[in-house]
């Protein structure tokens, strides 16, 4: 988990202007942020499929679009179920300064935002999905069912 500070009440405010105001859109990771999807080949019918999202995006929604980003790949790939192993979350937290940095005169940190990604390496199949899997995902259904709660990006 990756933790920064920030000390003071000025740099805390100059940094809050460059935040996003609206959460990250399903889209693929691009810019300096990198904020979106990505992924990467490890072998024919295995992935490693990354999300990540700005401080307005909760967690809920960045381990949705992974699993979204799961099912649509194995579709295009060919493929009619997936086999996801989670290999975690990784958390950024900034926190400003809310009045002197001395307890005693009434200062404290706050949490002004925590960005999420989450990492997941996913296998691909034909046929139909093992019932006794667990961890084991119809690609068709998975993507029937979160294709009307996945947040484009707005054309402009």
């Amino acid at each position: 988990m990756r933790i920064s500070i920030l000390l003071t009440p000025i740099v805390a405010a100059g940094l809050g202007t460059a935040c996003a105001s609206t959460p990250t859109p399903y889209q693929p990771a691009s810019g300096k942020a990198g904020y979106g999807f990505s992924e990467t080949a490890l072998e024919n019918n295995r992935l490693r499929l990354t999300f990540s999202g700005n401080s307005q995006t909760d967690l809920e929604t960045v381990k949705k679009y992974v699993l979204f980003r799961a099912a649509e790949t194995t579709l295009q790939r060919g493929y009619d179920f997936f086999i996801i192993v989670d290999r975690g979350v990784d958390t950024a937290t900034e926190y400003r300064a809310s009045g002197p940095m001395r307890p005693r005169f009434g200062g404290q940190l706050e949490q002004s935002g925590a960005e999420y990604e989450v990492i997941a390496d996913v296998t691909m199949f034909r046929g139909l999905k093992p019932s006794l899997v667990l961890n084991a995902y119809d690609a068709h259904q998975i993507k029937a069912y979160l294709e009307p709660v996945i947040v484009r990006p707005t054309v402009s």
